[in-house]
């Protein structure tokens, strides 16, 4: 009884453990994607390339002035190769956004952006090499609003295997992209039941409640597991007592005779 008691107990708090760890899973981990913004990365202080090895970033720039900034990100294989979409395109007529299809701002770019050019005349830009530059040059006169948000994504554009996830248009990424509220494939199947995602109505829910109600649900959970068990405990440890004859509770010791040395012991 008694070690069939340890064994409910056990089992038990491993259940609240594994929900412990799905909790620390979904609040922790629920960030997938490099968010990057120029006020950090392009410090004034700082004149030096800067390199990034990435499978998936979003870089965003707010009306960021006197800037003459120099990125390079690389992706993890050489197989794989660059794919930049830009979901809001707004630059001042004396600002401009080179891109390099390479790791060096060196010879010709590929494109040249600036105020005659938006996100959406701009479109989809892949490189032919594992690395793109971005070099960014800004001046302190232009107006209030300008800036852009780029979401760069690693893929390789092959119909073999693909250990990643495979988006709708055959471009396979990272598995870590999908499902992070960024559209890394373009077709936007990474954030779709496609990749198993849940609906915008439910994104920051686990079951259907909100991570805070879920995780006082879990605690509460987990006490109502503890006082259970101990409650267990203490009836079968009652109940076991309730089984011991009298006799074997009051009885004295009943230890065994030693044989004297007389002929006429009791004991013979």
């Amino acid at each position: 009884m008694t070690s069939t008691f340890a064994l409910w107990t056990a089992a038990v708090f491993y259940r609240c453990g594994v929900m412990m760890v799905v909790i620390w899973f979904y609040v922790v981990l629920a960030d997938k994607s490099n968010n990057y913004h120029i006020d950090n990365l392009c410090d004034r202080k700082r004149s030096q390339q800067l390199y990034k090895k990435i499978d998936g970033a979003v870089l965003t720039s707010d009306n960021k002035e006197n800037v003459n900034c120099l990125i390079t990100f690389q992706t993890d294989s050489v197989l794989q190769k660059f794919m930049l979409r830009f979901e809001d395109l707004k630059l001042g007529c004396n600002d401009h956004l080179f891109i390099y299809d390479g790791a060096h701002a060196y010879g010709s770019y590929k494109v040249d952006l600036s105020c005659h050019k938006n996100e959406h005349h701009v479109g989809t830009i892949y490189t032919r090499t594992n690395f793109v530059t971005l070099k960014y040059v800004t001046y302190g006169w232009d107006h209030t609003g300008n800036g852009f948000k780029l979401v760069l994504t690693a893929f390789k554009d092959t119909p073999l295997e693909c250990r990643g996830f495979r988006c709708q248009n055959n471009l396979c990424i990272h598995n870590d992209l999908t499902c992070d509220q960024v559209n890394h494939c373009g077709d936007n199947s990474d954030e779709s039941s496609h990749a198993f995602c849940l609906d915008a109505d439910m994104m920051g829910k686990i079951l259907g409640v909100t991570v805070g109600a879920f995780i006082v649900i879990v605690v509460i959970t987990f006490i109502a597991c503890f006082v259970c068990a101990s409650g267990v405990a203490i009836l079968v440890y009652k109940h076991q007592r309730r089984r011991m004859p009298p006799s074997h509770l009051n009885a004295a010791p009943n230890y065994p005779c030693k044989k004297p040395v007389l002929i006429f012991s009791p004991c013979l």
